[in-house]
This record gives structure tokens, C-alpha cells and sequence, in this order.
């Protein structure tokens, strides 16, 4: 069983354009979730596409350079594995534990190293933040980042490893680590518009 307990901390969790993220000590679960504007074969190819890029990265050693640059992939919840949410009842306060709403479901669901820092969408980066991300590649050995632009640089960098979905991703930044880390990439262009 995995176990969130959402009333601890409103950083605990993040809505987003595919359904939300769970934060648990070290792990952070993406729970994808259908959505009314887009039919469903949509997003288990979203779905798909993003663990496809992170095996390739984490498990098959296919892009491992990337490893550098992303979150540890910890794999797939599988479809036994119940999802639970412990969360205080409003009305008397006790603690409850229930399951997420059906329309979050296990089957699509991955497991992935927790990063504190937040994430931010490529495009709404500072230009001193966009400089700190090309200096950090530059000195861990990324050669693409003579390319020009750093949006250029980073679509380069995944696509030299068919990772082709990259200008949807987001990016976090830990000065006091030294790290940086891309999420919400995928081996192909499957894209739900934000709202």
C-alpha cells in the first residue's frame, strides 16, 4: 500500500495538467487522471511516453548521461499496488484513510526521486537562471550547449537520445547541491493542452 498524508503540508501534493503528484518522504508518485476535454487513448499515450523516456534514462542505460539531469525513475505502481490517502474528516477532525477518487488510478501511476526544489516551465525561467542551467551543463560535460538558446540546447540534449517530447518540461534548480533536474519529458509528442 502507498500511503499519503495530505493534511501534513499543502506542499505535499501538486495538481496538474495530467493529475496530480503525491510527495512521500523521498518519492514523489505521478498519478495521471482522465480528463473530459481528451479522450482516453491520449492520455495512456502521455502516460506511456513519459515511462518510456524515464527506462530509457534509468533502466536500460540507453541515455544514461541523462541520469545527470533527471529524477531517479523508481518504475511503475503496479495495479495491485493500492493507492490510500490519509487526510482529518472536516466534520469531527479524526484521521481518515480512504482511497483516491476513481478517476486517479493506479494503473497509471510511476514512482520517481522526490526533488525539494520547485519546477518551473522553460519559457518562464530568468535570464540569470537560464545562464546558472547552461553553466551547469557546460560543466558536466554537455557538449549541446553551444547550440544557442538554452530551449534549443535542452530539445538538442533529449533528442540526441529519441527522447523527442521535451518542450513541455519543466526544470528545478538547487544552487546550495549544485543540481539541476528536467521532468515531464517523453519519447514522443503527445501533448494535453493546459488550461
Amino acid at each position: 500500500m502507498i500511503e499519503f498524508k495530505l493534511w501534513e503540508n499543502p506542499q505535499n501534493y501538486r495538481f496538474g495538467a495530467y493529475g496530480i503528484v503525491i510527495f512521500n518522504n523521498n518519492c514523489a508518485t505521478k498519478i495521471f487522471a482522465p480528463r473530459k476535454d481528451k479522450p482516453e487513448t491520449n492520455m495512456n499515450d502521455v502516460y506511456k511516453s513519459e515511462v518510456e523516456a524515464y527506462e530509457k534514462i534509468w533502466k536500460t542505460g540507453e541515455a544514461e548521461e541523462l541520469q545527470k539531469i533527471t529524477p531517479k525513475f523508481f518504475g511503475e505502481v503496479k495495479e495491485h499496488e493500492v493507492i490510500k490517502v490519509r487526510n482529518r474528516n472536516p466534520d469531527n477532525n479524526k484521521m481518515v484513510i480512504s482511497e483516491l477518487p476513481p478517476e486517479f488510478e493506479s494503473k497509471r501511476a510511476y514512482k520517481m526521486e522526490y526533488v525539494k526544489s520547485p519546477f518551473k516551465k522553460l519559457g518562464l525561467l530568468f535570464s540569470k537562471e537560464r545562464e546558472y542551467i547552461k553553466n551547469h551543463l557546460t560543466e558536466n560535460g554537455f557538449s549541446e550547449t553551444s547550440i544557442g538558446p538554452l530551449r534549443d540546447t535542452i530539445i538538442t540534449l533529449f533528442k540526441n537520445h529519441n527522447i523527442r517530447h521535451v518542450i513541455d518540461a519543466d526544470v528545478a534548480i538547487d544552487k546550495e547541491r549544485g543540481k539541476i533536474w528536467f521532468i515531464d519529458f517523453g519519447i514522443e509528442e503527445h501533448v494535453i493542452e493546459h488550461e
